[in-house]
């Protein structure tokens, strides 16, 4: 059975059944769901049954309804969607199957490569900057200039310990 289930402490985790057609909420006796909170209005708004779950309507309420975080006017309630009447905070929960948000499409990916891996006879490079020529020399000097700075480390640290 479809309910929403207080999460706001001043409600103390009270759970609302939602039977019938419409339900309406608010601050006033006459609602089905009477909220005693100045953040809600008198007649805040209804929830319709539709298709297995129910659709949360507000009536122009003073600070709104919002369903997950956005404000709405009307929408259909999927199950677990926080729901905010005022300031009370409510989650809605429906053992409805339909209830569930729907899956997105998946997309099909086309992916194109060469056979051997390599790039494709067409390309062009589009970089600004030239690709650097392979150079043997530049392996061992960066080598050299990495020896050398340990050396300058070890020296310096010796030198700050020792002097």
């Amino acid at each position: 059975m479809p309910r929403i289930a207080a999460e706001s402490p001043e409600l103390n985790g009270q759970v609302f059944e939602l039977t019938g057609a419409r339900l309406t909420i608010g601050r006033a006796a006459d609602n089905d769901i009477v909220i005693q909170n100045p953040s809600v209005s008198s007649h805040h708004g209804e929830f319709r049954f539709e298709g297995g779950d129910y659709r949360v309507v507000d009536m122009n309420s003073t600070n709104g309804t919002r369903l997950n975080d956005e404000r709405v006017t009307e929408t259909i309630l999927r199950n677990g969607d926080t729901l905010m009447i005022g300031h009370m905070l409510f989650k809605y929960a429906s053992e409805n199957v339909l209830s569930a948000p729907p899956i997105p499409e998946q997309a099909e990916i086309l992916a194109f490569g060469t056979q051997s891996g390599g790039r494709p006879s067409n390309f062009v490079n589009l970089a600004p900057f030239a690709k650097p020529a392979a150079d043997s020399t530049s392996v061992p000097i960066l080598v050299l200039v990495m020896i050398l700075v340990a050396v300058c480390a070890v020296g310096y640290c010796a030198y700050v310990l020792f002097a």
